[in-house]
């Protein structure tokens, strides 16, 4: 994901800063026995094949108990059958144009107590459009806006040209209670404030 100009990469595919993603995972609280999945996994190896550091990889669940999709990799979400498979943690980077589909298959994904986790711009909330979705589905319980601003396209100079937050549904709240309610920050490992 990344604000851009009309300059779309090839499937929106836009990795999520390393530093994004392990200052979220510092936050939650995996039980022993989650199930997740990654619904747009992104490039798990480097060209030399190599693990990188993507959500799917740094997630602290193994085996069978992870899932993913990737549409580069021919397993696209949106048109993947997933049958009675529930899961108890979805953490994702979503396409911007197709967030609002992912976020309502997602939901129907989640097992009863589970944790939602989008990144996504802080623009997401606003437009006149989404008010019908937002009323449908529901305002993230949690809200923290990355600190520093993330950049996603490594071609260009400098930062994104907005700010991004992890939208989090998490009723119950046991695996992110570290993360305030509403809006909060997650600042990236390293970063002086």
């Amino acid at each position: 994901m990344s604000s851009t100009s009309g300059d779309v990469i090839e499937n929106e595919n836009y990795p999520t800063p390393e530093a994004a993603v392990r200052s979220l995972l510092s936050m939650i609280d995996f039980k022993p026995g989650d199930t997740f999945l990654e619904p747009c996994c992104g490039d798990t190896v480097d060209a030399d094949g190599n693990p990188t550091p993507c959500i799917y990889n740094l997630v602290p669940v193994t085996g069978y108990k992870k899932d993913w999709a990737e549409i580069r990799a021919g397993r696209e979400f949106l048109g993947m059958a997933f049958g009675d498979k529930r899961y108890d943690v979805i953490i994702t980077n979503p396409p911007f144009s197709l967030s609002e589909e992912f976020l309502k298959k997602c939901q129907n994904l989640l097992a009863p107590g589970g944790t939602l986790i989008f990144l996504q711009r802080i623009n997401w909330l606003g437009s006149k459009k989404r008010i019908a979705f937002w009323n449908d589905v529901g305002f993230p319980d949690k809200t923290p806006i990355l600190v520093p601003r993330p950049k996603f396209d490594k071609s260009k100079k400098g930062t994104d040209s907005c700010e991004y937050a992890w939208y989090i549904w998490d009723p119950e709240g046991d695996r992110t209670r570290r993360i305030k309610s509403g809006l909060s920050h997650s600042i990236a490992e390293g970063y002086k404030v």
